[in-house]
């Protein structure tokens, strides 16, 4: 029992001493206090230069910040001056390839046209000698047909006619016929092929422009090696209407 009271009492020391001692404290505190704040003023000017040298600090950091900031914008424009000198040395060599390119392709151009109008000029020869072939087998072919008929006089060869009118063709004032003849009177056109109707139409004008230019009616005959099948009966109805002989294989 007397143990209890011994440890409660010594408990209730321990906080009265506690207790005191933080008194103690309180007041060193403010001893110490009012040693280096003596007054409101002085605390309040304390307080004051401690604000100027925080303001000074952040001043300074600003500054250096400004610097560095300024430094970085300085090396950013010479990266992007150096960039931009690049890129541009890039499209200075890209035009020049550029411009190599088309000067290649213009003579590979120029060959290519060169080769093709030597091929076109190997067509047209060929075409030519085809169309002086077929006349001359058109002519021989007619020419047998008159001579079984009794008839002497023969058609010539490509007659020309000058058509101040424009009648024939639009662009053009010759008007050029196989095979005329005044006399039997006869106009034929001699045609490797037939492929449309526009070759038709174009001796139906050449025969009304020299029927009308020696005013009477001329034997009119056709003369082709072949007839796209698919206007075959085209052409044979075009020429049944219009009084045309037509002569094929």
């Amino acid at each position: 029992m007397s143990d209890m009271i011994d440890e409660k009492i010594e408990k209730e020391i321990q906080q009265f001493l506690d207790q005191e001692l933080e008194k103690r404290l309180k007041h060193v505190q403010l001893d110490l206090l009012k040693e280096v704040f003596l007054t409101r003023d002085e605390f309040k000017k304390e307080m004051e230069r401690i604000q100027e040298r925080f303001d000074a600090m952040q001043a300074q950091m600003d500054k250096r910040f400004d610097a560095m900031q300024a430094q970085m914008d300085k090396r950013f424009d010479a990266m992007q001056a150096q960039m931009d000198k690049r890129f541009e040395q890039m499209d200075k060599r890209f035009d020049a390839m550029q411009a190599q390119m088309d000067k290649r392709f213009d003579a590979m151009q120029a060959q290519m046209d060169k080769r093709f109008e030597n091929v076109y000029k190997r067509f047209d020869a060929i075409a030519l000698d085809f169309g002086t072939a077929i006349e001359k087998i058109g002519y021989a072919f007619i020419k047998d047909s008159l001579e079984a008929q009794g008839i002497s006089t023969f058609p010539r060869l490509r007659a020309h006619f000058i058509d101040q009118d424009h009648e024939v063709h639009a662009g053009t004032t010759d008007v050029e016929v196989d095979l005329f003849s005044a006399d039997i009177p006869l106009i034929g056109e001699c045609t490797l092929k037939i492929t449309d109707m526009a070759k038709l139409d174009i001796f139906l004008r050449k025969i009304n422009f020299i029927e009308k230019r020696y005013q009477k009616k001329f034997k009119r005959v056709v003369f082709t090696l072949n007839i796209s099948p698919t206007i075959q009966a085209n052409v044979e109805r075009f020429c049944q209407q219009w009084d045309i002989k037509l002569i094929s294989s």
